[in-house]
């Protein structure tokens, strides 16, 4: 079977596979993955290739695909499997994994009650991040009520702020017309150095990087509705249906460096992310905010505003209100709300004060019961229970894991030994 969650039996397979295929070709993996693998995945790579150091690579290469398999369309592994061809034919496993699409962790009329946004990562809690992508929605002109352009969520380190990206995929992956979501790790040393290696402004090349992924997913969108239903396009048809990069104005003078950068974010959004109606929404993830150079944080600050609207200007917020455009800014972001912003289409999660309870882990499993696996209300209880009892038990065992991930990991057991046991039963059944 080579629906997600892929078993471990199916893992190593694709391990051998792929080493197999590899010896074949005499080539060096790193090379044969990025050129027959990654290539047309420029934002994808450093997601899942393994780290420097980190071992066993393949096991961690396939791993992660999996686990990112609904961030990019056709997904890396199904490319992956192509890529075996003519030594193994995947035909029928590729048709059954486009056949079943996202793994779904959502009742099917709740997108944004998602318990899990990746095979092995449950959302807990995060009530003011799932309002938020409901507020994204909602604007005066069409619902009579004022929504939210611009989302802050920061804290402290690993409690979670990096799950916002995460969960905001999961829409874009289950609701592909409606949400788009471009990512910037503005911690990330090499968009400096690659930046510098062009001989760009560092603005520049973040929105010729941003302008490649809206690219690339509306070429998606496009390439996929030219196909009969079922079917899937390949990465050239991919690439034909996206769009041009656009050639964006240089900076001429560096005395006028501000200015331009505040133009250029503009061009940006009007040129980019207004140029055609679908997705609906884009939402721009910029990470670790408190990271950025000064002249990104500038450059992100314009499009803040051009998110928020100016609170002085009653026209800036009324295009704010009715554009596209939304931001999310993750980590310490203070610094990238203009003074003169408006508050009130911002909204905030301080993880610093988050804290989680029994009904937390009840609503966890209620959602599973409702999208996974079918539980009663006492058997939900219960577990909920045993969650909590077993986070505590790992948090004993190493005081340094923080509450959030005790709990993740904790819930994460009970839901796979559940779906296990249902698997288990659906094959002594034959289904």
């Amino acid at each position: 079977m080579a629906v997600f969650p892929l078993s471990e039996q199916y893992r190593r397979q694709l391990v051998d596979h792929l080493r197999a295929v590899i010896g074949i070709h005499t080539v060096d993996p790193l090379i044969f993955l990025e050129s027959r693998v990654l290539a047309g995945y420029p934002d994808q790579s450093k997601r899942v290739l393994p780290q420097d150091g980190q071992t066993p690579f393949f096991d961690i290469f396939i791993r992660n695909l999996e686990l990112s398999a609904w961030a990019a369309r056709p997904p890396i592994i199904v490319t992956l499997m192509h890529a075996f061809e003519p030594f193994y034919d995947y035909t029928d496993d590729i048709k059954e994994i486009l056949t079943e699409g996202p793994e779904q962790c959502h009742p099917q009329d709740q997108p944004y009650y998602v318990c899990r946004v990746l095979t092995q990562l449950p959302l807990i809690g995060r009530l003011d991040t799932r309002v938020a992508s409901v507020d994204f929605e909602l604007g005066l002109k069409s619902d009579n009520t004022e929504g939210k352009r611009v989302f802050r969520v920061f804290g402290p380190s690993k409690s979670g702020k990096t799950h916002t990206l995460k969960y905001f995929e999961y829409l874009a992956a289950v609701q592909p017309v409606k949400f788009g979501v471009v990512s910037i790790d503005l911690g990330n040393t090499e968009i400096v150095t690659q930046a510098a290696a062009a001989k760009i402004p560092i603005e520049l090349f973040l929105a010729q990087n941003m302008e490649a992924q809206v690219n690339r997913r509306r070429g998606e969108l496009s390439a996929q509705n030219a196909v009969p239903q079922g079917e899937f396009p390949d990465l050239r048809a991919i690439r034909l249906a996206s769009p041009r990069p656009r050639v964006f104005k240089p900076l001429t003078e560096v005395q006028q460096r501000l200015r331009w950068s505040s133009e250029l974010a503009l061009e940006f959004v009007e040129k980019v992310i207004q140029l055609k109606p679908e997705p609906k929404l884009w939402i721009l993830v910029f990470d670790n905010c408190e990271k950025a150079s000064p002249e990104a944080k500038e450059f992100v600050r314009n499009l803040v505003t051009l998110a928020a609207g100016i609170a002085s200007e009653s026209g800036s917020v009324a295009r704010a209100d009715e554009g596209s455009l939304r931001i999310v800014l993750l980590g310490d972001s203070q610094e990238l709300l203009p003074p003169a912003v408006y508050a009130n289409h911002i909204a905030e999660e301080d993880l610093n004060q988050q804290s989680f309870g029994l009904d937390d882990l009840k609503q966890y499993f209620r959602v599973f019961s409702r999208c996974r696996v079918e539980l009663d209300e006492p058997r939900i209880e219960s577990l909920a229970a045993e969650s909590m009892k077993r986070a505590q038990e790992i948090q004993a065992n190493d005081p340094t894991v923080p509450e959030p991930k005790a709990l993740a990991d904790a819930v994460l057991e009970k839901s796979n030994a559940l779906e296990a046991v249902a698997a288990q039963k659906g094959e002594a059944n034959g289904n």
